[in-house]
């Protein structure tokens, strides 16, 4: 009987029990899961809070400890290409401090942003009961002090609501960590959060109608309805990519934290995709866990590839023709911002708008006169002589026209003044810059700088994680995974696609385009743009862009409508048969 009553006590009891023996003594069992008998009830207790001690333990080889592997998950494969590892550890995400903790700061301990507080009314936005456990329930609360925020320009930043996180406009930021939400919720859960999102701001703007512009709101209508896009693009990869029925198990942004309690501790920045914005642990239908990781686009207005002219240095192997050199430009530029006549520059400098930018940068007219000497930012003086410059040309009736139906050109009065050649002259040479550098862009083969492109997208451009399968985009509620980039290139092998990669200069600006595929048809993908960041006063900074061309986009939605929309009429037509035969045999 005293064995029975052994075993019954190890089989019902846990760790922390107190309870009263027959005879009248107080048995406990500890941490360790061990018993003992008092007949102090006191020291039942105590005893139960204590773990055996270490050299009543079996002894472990240490030597043999650090050699043992981390215990993995059961990890499947995702079909990446590279030499990364992205197996992930055996973890419970869902319940690892990281995923349960609390915001910092606390509710107690926050301070919201000074003068972008939301008006009242109505009420501050609160958050609906979210049971959590998908994502890191500290996000819920981010959003919302993020929804009761206005912001300006590039102010507030995501770290005024919440800690811990990298720095960056909160505007856009708040977009990811929606659509980390929003993936992590089941469909019914975020609809009600969206639509409490969406029906406080309707009752925002109604009653503050100076906030009808969206640039004065940092979470806005846009932003709400890019996350659920987001969330249905990054549904289709999951089912495409893994087989119906798999899950999502748990989704974080791209914060180490996040990552390394979803399985990749120490590992992040060895493990990550090249432009991740957020994680998907994923469940396959075989049991198996693995890793998603998509690229966020609000929108298909996506800028591929985002550099300088610098880069040609690069790409034609260290020499590069004075007439594509950005710092010859600068160079010219620089002499021209010179004063001329100091005289009627510091009358310039008692004026609007110079006065206010001298005044803000807390400028001197020293560094006026001459933008290349002296202390203070040499981007931002160089701006203040263009101001003085222009003004001295007429502007804003005159010389370079900043904003109104002209933007972009230089008026001249009749006849025109020495001061207005004088801003012609000096957009004329950006111009004629941009101009050049894009047209040597589109001659055909041989073409050094042209290769030279080529040959660095081969290897940043975002279509090469996705053919490595190493990431996903997710653009609005599209997704370019490779289902999708097999339906437009007809292979889903970067190196095949790159062989096709071409320079299309049949038109103004370039393209770059893809020559190949199932038709053998010119694809243009994205519309290469060479421009001065900050007109009259930005050199060397002149921008190499390459955005999403619309052929390119309206290409990738017929594609997802072919691979995922038609595939769920397929399941649904293959259901509708199914009732009918039931029907049938009844």
């Amino acid at each position: 009987m005293g064995i029975y009553t052994d075993i019954l006590e190890a089989v019902t009891r846990k760790p922390g029990d107190v309870w009263k023996t027959k005879t009248g003594g107080f048995r406990g069992m500890n941490r360790s899961g061990n018993m003992q008998t008092f007949s102090d009830p006191d020291k039942a207790k105590s005893y139960v809070a204590t773990k055996d001690k270490e050299e009543d333990e079996p002894k472990k080889d240490k030597s043999k400890l650090e050699k043992e592997p981390k215990k993995k998950s059961k990890t499947g494969t995702t079909g990446y290409k590279g030499d990364k590892d992205k197996s992930l550890d055996d973890v419970d995400t869902s319940n690892s401090p990281t995923f349960t903790e609390d915001i910092d700061p606390s509710d107690k301990k926050y301070t919201p942003p000074k003068g972008f507080e939301n008006p009242i009314p109505p009420p501050p936005f609160k958050m609906p009961e979210i049971r959590g456990g998908k994502f890191p329930k500290k996000y819920a609360k981010a959003i919302e002090r993020m929804m009761n925020s206005t912001k300006s320009d590039t102010k507030p930043i995501t770290q005024d609501f919440i800690k811990g996180v990298g720095a960056g406009q909160a505007g856009s930021q708040a977009g990811e960590v929606l659509t980390v939400m929003a993936t992590g919720l089941d469909k019914e859960e975020w609809n009600a959060v969206k639509n409490s999102l969406l029906e406080y701001e309707a009752a925002l703007i109604k009653q503050n109608p100076k906030l009808k512009n969206p640039k004065k709101r940092l979470i806005d209508k846009s932003w709400i309805e890019a996350a659920d896009n987001n969330r249905l693009a990054i549904e289709r990869q999951v089912e495409g990519m893994y087989g119906k029925g798999s899950k999502i198990l748990n989704t974080g942004w791209d914060v180490e934290a996040d990552v390394e309690a979803m399985g990749w501790k120490g590992r992040y920045k060895e493990s990550k995709g090249y432009s991740t914005d957020m994680y998907a642990k994923v469940q396959k239908p075989d049991g198996s866990i693995v890793m998603h990781e998509p690229s966020l686009k609000k929108d298909d207005k996506i800028n591929f590839i985002n550099k300088t002219t610098g880069a040609f240095k690069d790409w034609l192997g260290g020499k590069v023709p004075k007439e594509l050199d950005p710092q010859v430009l600068a160079s010219k530029e620089e002499d021209r911002l010179k004063a001329k006549d100091p005289d009627k520059v510091k009358e310039m400098a008692q004026k609007e708008p110079l006065k206010s930018y001298m005044a803000k940068k807390k400028f001197s007219i020293e560094q006026v006169l001459d933008p290349t000497s002296g202390s203070g930012n040499t981007r931002h003086k160089k701006k203040a002589a263009f101001m003085a410059m222009n003004m001295m040309a007429g502007a804003p009736e005159f010389g370079y026209q900043e904003t109104g139906p002209n933007k972009g050109k230089v008026l001249l009065s009749d006849p025109p003044t020495k001061e207005q050649l004088a801003v012609q002259e000096h957009i004329k040479d950006v111009r004629d810059y941009c101009d050049n550098a894009t047209i040597e862009m589109g001659k055909p083969r041989p073409n050094p700088l042209r290769e030279g492109m080529l040959k660095a997208i081969s290897e940043e451009f975002p279509l090469k994680a996705v053919a490595d399968q190493e990431e996903t985009m997710a653009i609005g509620p599209n997704s370019l995974d490779p289902l999708t980039m097999k339906k437009i290139f007809g292979t889903d092998d970067f190196d095949e696609i790159k062989e096709d990669l071409v320079v299309d200069d049949s038109v103004t600006p370039p393209k770059l385009a893809y020559k190949g595929g199932p038709e053998g048809n010119l694809l243009r993908i994205a519309t290469i743009t060479i421009r001065q960041d900050g007109i009259g006063y930005g050199s060397p900074n002149i921008k190499f862009e390459m955005n999403m061309d619309k052929e390119f986009a309206d290409t990738l939605a017929k594609a997802n409508k072919e691979t995922y929309e038609n595939q769920k009429e397929q399941y649904e037509s293959m259901a509708s048969a199914y009732r009918r035969i039931k029907r049938a045999d009844l």
